[in-house]
């Protein structure tokens, strides 16, 4: 479903990613690991477009996507929910998921997508009459990820979803994301919580200072030495 291949990237002249390549087959759960600083959140943001690669080529679907802006990228199929914002704080939570079925071209399936959405989280039918703004850390979080939802994604790309939440909260949100993978829909996912997101995962990367030091499946991360030494407190 998606190909990077030798991808580098960066913000002006300061290159943090370097010679990245990686695929994501339909249905998988991806998961990215590493130190704060090493460029995951950059990744993701150069595939949806919001940060344009020095070099390289990005594909989706077998259709090249590197260089288009983040509207076009989106309504591809392919969505960012970000670790912080994204939301309209002062309007109800109905309101934004409203904003977000407009901007993805397809509100003729509006009821259809907001019965999943609150499905996946009744908390939000339950405040949907309540302004973002007003919401815990929890629910602005999971708000964040039904409003990404609400595009119809193929592809949802989560970063950092369960940070400066509450473990219970952390447990739920976890168990709430690999209900949206048996969906149908595939994850590529950062996380620091790196046990609990290499548990659900199909395969993982761990990026280091900007550069893929190890690939596989998860049977492979958790049995990696060093992985556990440096990642995994073992």
């Amino acid at each position: 479903m998606l190909q990077v291949k030798n991808l580098n990237s960066g913000y002006g002249k300061l290159q943090v990613l370097w010679d990245i390549s990686f695929n994501v087959e339909e249905g998988e759960l991806v998961t990215i690991v590493g130190p704060n600083g090493a460029g995951k959140s950059t990744l993701l943001k150069t595939i949806i477009g919001l940060v344009k690669p020095f070099s390289g080529e990005i594909y989706f679907k077998g259709e090249k996507i590197s260089g288009l802006p983040a509207y076009h990228v989106a309504r591809k199929g392919v969505t960012l929910a970000p670790e912080r914002g994204g939301l309209f704080p002062e309007l109800t939570v109905m309101e934004n998921l409203e904003v977000s079925a407009h901007a993805s071209g397809n509100y003729s399936k509006f009821e259809e997508t907001l019965e999943m959405v609150f499905n996946l989280f009744p908390v939000l039918k339950e405040r949907r009459k309540q302004r973002a703004g007003t919401l815990s850390g929890g629910e602005q979080r999971m708000l964040t990820i039904a409003y990404t939802l609400m595009l119809r994604p193929k592809l949802l790309m989560l970063d950092e979803p369960s940070s400066g939440l509450a473990p219970t909260v952390v447990s739920t949100l976890f168990e709430t994301i690999k209900r949206i993978n048996a969906e149908g829909i595939t994850i590529l996912l950062t996380e620091q919580n790196v046990y609990d997101a290499l548990q659900m995962a199909s395969k993982a990367l761990l990026i280091e200072e900007g550069r893929i030091t190890l690939e596989g499946p998860k049977e492979k991360f958790l049995k990696d030495e060093r992985v556990r030494k440096a990642y995994l407190g073992a």
